[in-house]
């Protein structure tokens, strides 16, 4: 259930949305993981893997679009299909230490994948206004696809001088094919589904290249260390639409991303340091943004693609400082973390005289920023006993977007449908801050705790008269739990909630959630019972503000359930090795921090 509020100049727009979906989803996966050692220095690491997918979905939703309380269009949305999907893949990593020089390392990886999948299912849609007659939309749709994909990943660390100073390479490439035949049908006089929809069934081929390299300098001292990067990433995106009726959509997205990068921390001791942190990214507008595919699932929304967009560029800056006092057992931590964008990539909206939004994508002519400050300490009262933790945060954004509607019959500038007209410049402030304290009394038989929360969200918009919206969360909370004799362990957690400012939903919930388990077979065992939102009171309501709307939403997944569960530590394998200590890491083996990456085995940090 949401309850977006559109901001226009002199006027707000709101779309109010309930939607409902179901999933059953059959899934099973296997992967395998080989390591060979072939001497002290090398490795050779194989993960295949092999997987399969049947998925059954339903969702419907009903919409309405309101210019301040005045009903100007209305409509619902149905949908039901099935998948069935499989997948297979291997990847193979080979790890090399240098015998003549310490802290050389060398690292290939090498992996493939292929995936394969056909849906089918109906999608029915309406749309009413005031000014225009009733649309209707009712087919039957198939989708056949397969894919595969490539990729080839080598990295190096070479010390330089001596093991303070190390130069770090990588580069990679990597491929994906993929093509799909999607077909729609629309019913016919005799109820079946066997009219082809020529104007939206099409062939869709796709091939995706990647390559990247990325350079890094670190330099290692006791007290210091620092690190200077840089990635660039070019990418061709290559893609064409066979559409029934003849009509085609080739499409060529090239994009050239670069991401410089500083690091520098500095320790004051062995538990307390400070670290800068430097990032600025481009990304690339997606090939949906410059030219989007044409679909009909959404009879009030209308994407248009901009051929014309720029890359935006992000700055990033974080500032850390972390400290553990070993004498007290207490702790502090703060952060300054700040951020923003040049061309940046925003939504221009118009809407028709019906309510139907026509959505761009395009440059900001502003620079959206964010920032954010957080602190927390963790301290004993009494020794082992009485705990004492708080947490602080403030935030302020500042977002932008462009929106506008003036009752027109066309929101488009030239008669091709290419480019929108562009609305006015929506200016979102949004600041607020949030504050936790805690309070823990333990001993060896009951742990008592007491905790208190409160959020703040304040949000003004130009077009919305400089209208201010609040919103305030209060929560206090308690648990018990008790350690009993035989092993047996009884917890109870209750905490209530309560909300203002967030329009017509229901503003408070009281949330109990319990659990009792035993430790069996020389606590090696764990037998468990959980069981969650025992009130069935659990409202998952959320807040999100962009750069022309802010939107409340309310949604229900699983506010009660109960877990029965039952836990096994496995013993040791041969040599040393627990059975989660030959799967972790999983497949990211090979990447920067990963075995044979920047920071593991063979790699910068052995």
């Amino acid at each position: 259930e949401s309850e977006r509020e559109s901001w226009l100049k002199g006027s707000t727009f709101t779309n109010k949305n309930n939607s409902h979906s179901t999933t059953e989803n059959h899934e099973g996966n296997l992967r395998l993981e080989l390591e060979w050692n072939i001497d002290t220095l090398t490795t050779l690491i194989a993960q295949p893997n092999v997987g399969f997918n049947r998925r059954f979905s339903n969702s419907s939703n009903t919409n309405a679009y309101f210019q301040e309380s005045d009903s100007i269009s209305w409509g619902s949305n149905s949908n039901n299909s099935v998948q069935n999907s499989g997948n297979a893949g291997l990847n193979l990593i080979f790890s090399k230490k240098s015998k003549e020089k310490k802290g050389r390392a060398f690292t290939i990886n090498v992996g493939g994948s292929l995936s394969d999948s056909n849906s089918e299912g109906n999608h029915k849609s309406n749309k009413s206004t005031k000014t225009a007659p009733p649309s209707i939309i009712d087919q039957r749709n198939t989708n056949e696809s397969d894919s595969y994909n490539a990729n080839i990943r080598t990295s190096f660390v070479e010390p330089l001088f001596n093991l303070k100073n190390f130069l770090e390479m990588a580069a990679s490439f990597s491929t994906n094919s993929r093509n799909s035949d999607k077909m729609q049908y629309n019913k016919g006089l005799n109820g079946d589904y066997d009219r082809l929809d020529s104007v939206y069934s099409n062939n869709f081929e796709n091939q995706f290249y990647d390559e990247a390299l990325e350079l890094n300098f670190r330099h290692q001292e006791s007290e210091y260390n620092y690190m200077l990067g840089f990635k660039a990433e070019p990418s061709q995106t290559y893609s064409t639409n066979n559409y029934i009726n003849g009509d085609v959509l080739e499409r060529v997205n090239k994009v050239f991303n670069y991401a410089p990068s500083a690091q520098f921390r500095y320790n004051f001791g062995r538990k307390k340091f400070a670290r800068l942190d430097y990032r600025g990214r481009t990304s690339q507008p997606s090939i949906e943004q410059m030219q989007p595919v044409k679909n009909n699932d959404n009879l009030m929304q209308e994407p248009v693609g901009n051929p014309s967009l720029n890359p935006a560029f992000e700055q990033t800056l974080r500032l850390m400082y972390s400290s553990f006092n070993s004498d007290r057992f207490s702790s502090f931590s703060a952060g300054i973390f700040g951020s923003f964008t040049q061309n940046a990539l925003v939504t221009n909206s118009i809407y028709d005289a019906t309510g139907k939004e026509y959505s761009q994508t395009v440059n900001s002519s502003k620079n959206p920023f964010s920032g954010n400050l957080n602190a927390m300490y963790n301290t004993p009262l009494v020794k082992n006993h009485l705990q004492f933790n708080t947490r602080t945060e403030l935030r302020y954004s500042k977002r932008y977007g462009y929106s506008d509607r003036s009752g027109i019959q066309s929101p488009y500038l030239d008669e091709n449908h290419l480019k929108l007209r562009l609305g006015d410049l929506s200016d979102t402030k949004n600041w607020g801050g949030e504050q936790n304290l805690a309070l823990t009394f333990t001993t060896d038989i009951i742990e008592v705790g007491m905790r208190g929360a409160v959020s703040y969200s304040n949000t003004e918009n130009n077009l919305n008269n400089n209208t201010t919206q609040e919103t305030v969360d209060w929560t206090g909370a308690g648990n018990l739990n008790l350690h009993l004799p035989y092993s047996i362990n009884i917890s109870n957690d209750l905490s209530y909630t309560t909300r203002q400012g967030y329009s017509t939903f229901d503003q408070s919930e009281l949330i109990w959630n319990a659990s009792v388990d035993k430790a069996v077979f020389n606590k090696k065992g764990t037998l468990a019972l959980r069981i969650n939102d025992i009130l069935h009171q659990r409202l998952n309501i959320s807040e999100d503000v962009q750069g022309n709307y802010r939107q409340l939403s309310r949604f229900n997944t699983l506010p009660s359930y109960f877990i029965l569960s039952f836990t096994y530590k496995i013993a040791k394998f041969a040599g040393g090795a627990t059975g989660a200590d030959m799967f972790r890491n999983g497949p990211d083996r090979g990447r920067f921090g990963g075995r044979g990456g920047f920071g593991g085995r063979g790699g910068f940090g052995d």
